[in-house]
């Protein structure tokens, strides 16, 4: 209660790398400070030459990038099979029960009979416009379940 607690060493290394931070961010803003004013200092015909020599750098490094790399072959390395494996190859899909593909069918069923209406036409409409691809995906699990 009286006494402070001591900090742990991990509070000393936090504090070291705060300190090198701050020492860091110090150096960098005297050097951009440093630069702004030599660069203040040039001419308007000095700072076109500048910023152009800076583009012809860096356009000549990317050019130079991009054909070194265009002779090399990349190295693919294999996929290998992992040793354990949890599942079996070629297992067949699970077989849907006769209920629930008969509920998916009178589902299916039921979207084509509202389409005969004109107020269940517009609830087919919301429902689809709301799932889109509802009818694609029907089909393809009674086209999947119906091959068994």
């Amino acid at each position: 209660m009286w006494f402070k607690k001591r900090k742990r060493s991990n509070d000393r290394n936090g504090r070291f790398y705060q300190k090198i931070n701050h020492v860091v961010g110090k150096i960098q803003h005297a050097w951009a400070g440093y630069m702004g004013r030599k660069y203040n200092n040039l001419s308007r015909k000095g700072k076109i030459i500048s910023l152009a020599l800076f583009i012809g750098v860096g356009v000549t490094f990317s050019i130079y990038r991009a054909f070194n790399n265009i002779g090399t072959k990349l190295n693919i390395a294999q996929i290998q099979k992992p040793a354990f494996t949890t599942s079996q190859p070629n297992t067949p899909a699970p077989k849907l029960p006769q209920v629930e593909l008969k509920r998916i069918r009178a589902y299916h069923h039921y979207l084509d009979s509202l389409a005969k209406s004109p107020s269940g036409k517009m609830l087919r409409d919301s429902l689809l416009a709301r799932h889109p691809g509802l009818l694609d995906s029907i089909i393809a699990i009674e086209k999947l379940y119906s091959n068994q």
